[in-house]
């Protein structure tokens, strides 16, 4: 069965990304808040030799020409437009300020949660999530269930297995500065399997996983197993239940034997009396 976490991202990698960039970021650049190392153009219409293209300091600041050094961090491409536009009445009649955001240095999210490798990422400005996720790289060892975007110290209501698996693009968040997405990693929903098989091991959890598909996984049963005693250890509250799985009639075509798994399943494969 295919990962349907690499099958999704396969399929939108190309329009769908592009589309929601496109609609959803406007609004995000707005808000975006400057500061040490973006990079900024200035046009003043009309004035050329006050229409140019800074990199905002380490103090925040930028040498604007009449004006000398302006403040600039903290402030958002409108707030700065507005900010210039009023200082400049002083030496130019009705200024026309255009600010643009050239490379946004300051747009840094963290990543963390043993699901994927902890870093801190710059991006180029707004981004909606599933786009920063394909670049991230998801694979099987995530956890999307327990994934969340926490922002200012707020864990944002996403459901990343929604938006991942299922493309419900209204958990598509836009990313802001200094969001942390933490995603861990899913032992809690793996299926372990071990004795009589090739290769004993934990496979990860996804939605329609069945009984012969962990099996061919790990490799197929060895000649010593007893296939139609595997028994499937299931977690039931507090307790535990044990499930008798005919898995020799599965392999020979009875698929009714062929049972889907649920998170945490533990898979035992006995070996043969005889």
């Amino acid at each position: 069965m295919k990962d349907p976490i690499k099958l999704f991202a396969l399929s939108i990698m190309g329009l769908l990304v592009v589309i929601v960039l496109n609609h959803s970021t406007t609004s995000a650049a707005n808000e975006y808040i400057l500061g040490e190392g973006d990079v900024i153009e200035v046009i003043v219409r009309h004035n050329e030799d006050l229409s140019r293209t800074f990199m905002i300091r380490p103090d925040g600041k930028i040498s604007f020409p009449l004006l000398g050094d302006v403040q600039v961090s903290g402030l958002t491409a409108a707030g700065l437009k507005d900010h210039l536009t009023e200082e400049l009445k002083r030496y130019v009649q009705l200024p026309e300020v255009t600010v643009i955001i050239k490379e946004a240095k300051n747009y840094k999210v963290s990543v963390l949660g043993g699901g994927v490798k902890s870093s801190v990422v710059s991006l180029q400005g707004p981004t909606p999530l599933l786009q920063f996720l394909i670049q991230l790289g998801l694979d099987e060892k995530a956890n999307l269930k327990g994934a969340y975007v926490a922002r200012k110290n707020e864990k944002l209501p996403v459901d990343f297995y929604a938006l991942v698996v299922k493309g419900d693009m209204s958990q598509n968040v836009i990313l802001e500065p200094n969001d942390v997405i933490f995603i861990p990693p899913n032992f809690a929903e793996q299926i372990q399997i071990v004795g009589e098989v090739k290769s004993p091991q934990a496979v990860p959890y996804r939605e329609g996983l069945r009984i012969l598909d962990v099996i061919l996984q790990a490799g197929g049963l060895t000649e010593y197993a007893r296939a139609n005693s595997v028994k499937v250890i299931r977690k039931d509250g507090d307790k535990t239940k044990e499930i008798k799985v005919k898995v020799g009639d599965a392999l020979k075509g009875d698929l009714s034997k062929n049972i889907l798994l649920q998170p945490g399943d533990f898979i035992v494969v006995p070996q043969s009396l005889f």
